[in-house]
């Protein structure tokens, strides 16, 4: 069965639901029926620098995701915050939050940790922040009377500037992407136009696995744009990739059929 390629936007959901409200219905925000995975400014990333020591870490124990906050409806930028997506510094991103039909969002208060990564702003229910240098911080946002509605860690690193940074990255850098979705499933790259896939899709063992060839076309948004020149697959699983996208960070992959995303890849790095 040809496996099934989902719009970004349904993913994200899919995730959302599984990737917060999986762990506690008290400590997480909901998905609006409006929400979206839209960047809203594609600012210049060109101040930016690859200098992993320069990474402003949070402390040990200053996050913990089981701690309960009240509950609250977001969308945009927010979601991705709440599937881990690493945003890129010198970028803005926007979404909203709704606290319910009982309480105003007017006198909404935001804090980030301070510490220089990131600065962030809301007008009623209305959120921006900017990545201000590459490092992690820690998000809330509270009522007028002080309760915390929403409160999640945002983590920036800064962009690959151009394909050459992003295939020492994804060749040196990171040993595979391993699928969210679907877990087992794993893209390799091995240089900077060939790479296989292997591991299960959907019980399905990809043996032998998949090899594939790729040429870089361009930088679109926040993405890497690459596309696939060959997909050579004699196994029994019964998907083809056409494209992949890759953020500006090099830490999301998004291999696209006809149809969508079929699945959203994370990087797991070389020890």
């Amino acid at each position: 069965m040809e496996k099934r390629a989902l719009p970004l936007f349904a993913l994200a959901a899919s995730l959302l639901l599984f990737g917060c409200d999986g762990a506690s219905s008290s400590s997480s925000p909901s998905l609006s029926d409006e929400s979206s995975l839209t960047q809203v400014e594609d600012s210049s990333s060109s101040e930016s620098s690859l200098i992993d020591e320069e990474f402003i870490a949070l402390p040990d124990g200053a996050w913990d995701p089981s701690d309960e906050v009240s509950e609250a409806s977001v969308t945009g930028s927010l979601i991705e915050a709440c599937i881990d997506f690493v945003f890129t510094v010198g970028e803005s991103y926007r979404g909203t939050i709704d606290f319910g039909s009982a309480i105003s969002e007017e006198g909404a208060r935001i804090e980030t940790t301070d510490n220089g990564v990131c600065e962030a702003s809301i007008d009623g229910g209305n959120v921006t922040f900017t990545g201000t240098h590459a490092g992690e911080t820690i998000l809330r946002i509270y009522d007028a009377d002080g309760f915390l509605y929403f409160r999640q860690r945002l983590t920036f690193h800064n962009a690959l500037e151009d394909f050459a940074e992003l295939a020492d990255f994804i060749v040196n850098e990171v040993d595979h992407y391993e699928s969210v979705m679907v877990p087992g499933l794993e893209f390799y790259f091995l240089s900077d136009s060939s790479g296989f896939v292997s591991g299960h899709d959907q019980g399905i063992i990809i043996d032998p696995t998949i090899n594939f060839t790729y040429h870089f076309d361009a930088i679109v948004g926040d993405e890497f744009h690459l596309v696939i020149d060959q997909w050579q697959n004699q196994s029994a699983a019964q998907f083809t990739v056409v494209d992949i996208n890759i953020t500006r960070t090099g830490y999301a992959c998004h291999p696209m059929a006809s149809g969508g995303v079929l699945d959203y890849f994370v990087p797991v790095m070389v020890e």
